[in-house]
């Protein structure tokens, strides 16, 4: 069971990374540049191996249209 202290840090870490997470996505959508998540992927496995690869670069994709 969490104690009182450990809930409250949890929520706010939560809370960061929505705040993270909607600040990106408004990002995005302005600018319509991201990196495919392949390359993400790929990226994030080589650095987990201990390689030390080039960060993938953000282009501009196509986004679907709202509505």
């Amino acid at each position: 069971m969490k104690t009182f202290t450990e809930a409250v840090e949890l929520a706010r870490t939560r809370q960061a990374l929505d705040a993270l997470a909607e600040d990106r996505w408004t990002m995005l959508l302005e600018t319509g540049e991201t990196v495919p998540w392949d390359e993400a992927k790929a990226y994030f496995h080589a650095r987990a191996s201990g390689a030390n690869p080039p960060r993938p670069v953000a282009r501009r994709i196509k986004l679907p249209s709202a509505g």
